[in-house]
């Protein structure tokens, strides 16, 4: 950065313009999710890269179809710029029947729209009777809280394991080391949060 350049400070829109055009915002954090998972896997050691498809109407239980090598994985993409909220998400039951399927959360922050961490749901998906039906025909209740809190690497860790097989490793063993890795990371990240959120409470801020 140039000696003496201040960053200019970032006056986020007005929460009622963001609400006005939630699906332009809903796009644009998606494609946000996307290139950071998509330089995640391209910048490992042996280059991955990833293929989306994207679903033209929401009745399958989908919104992306993330595809790296013949693996692929059927998303529901959520946004929150908060914590978890009480009240569930009706999520489609026609996900239960899809491969490799799951929800994912990614959280922002509403100062920036940076990202600040991620849910996973599923993967595999759990028993759907273990939901409770939902008010919406055909969808189950999902609280967010029943999802597992990751960064960004650890999700592309779960959803896309290093491929170690060019170099001769054992593909299980690299990839549960470096999965406890980046899990042990984000828990530590987390906590640090945790911290600093109390701290802030106890000021006053």
């Amino acid at each position: 950065m140039f000696k003496g350049f201040k960053p200019k400070q970032v006056v986020m829109p007005d929460p009622d313009f963001i609400a006005q055009n939630s699906t332009f915002f809903e796009n644009l954090l998606e494609h946000r999710f996307l290139f950071d998972l998509r330089r995640e896997l391209v910048l490992r050691d042996t280059p991955e890269l990833l293929n989306v498809l994207k679903s033209d109407v929401d009745i399958f239980g989908f919104d992306l179809v993330l595809a790296v090598g013949d693996k692929s994985v059927h998303v529901q993409m959520k946004t929150r710029s908060g914590k978890p909220p009480a009240n569930p998400y009706m999520i489609s039951e026609a996900l239960w029947r899809l491969p490799n399927a799951c929800v994912i959360w990614m959280l922002y922050s509403s100062e920036n729209l940076e990202p600040t961490g991620y849910y996973l749901f599923g993967f595999p998906m759990p028993d759907l009777e273990k939901f409770s039906v939902a008010k919406r025909t055909g969808r189950r209740n999902v609280r967010m809280q029943q999802a597992r809190p990751l960064t960004l690497k650890v999700l592309a860790e779960l959803l896309f394991p290093v491929n170690t097989k060019s170099t001769g490793q054992n593909v299980s063993h690299v990839h549960s080391k470096r999965l406890e890795e980046s899990i042990q990371q984000s828990k530590t990240g987390n906590s640090q949060l945790l911290t600093l959120v109390k701290l802030k409470q106890r000021v006053g801020l």
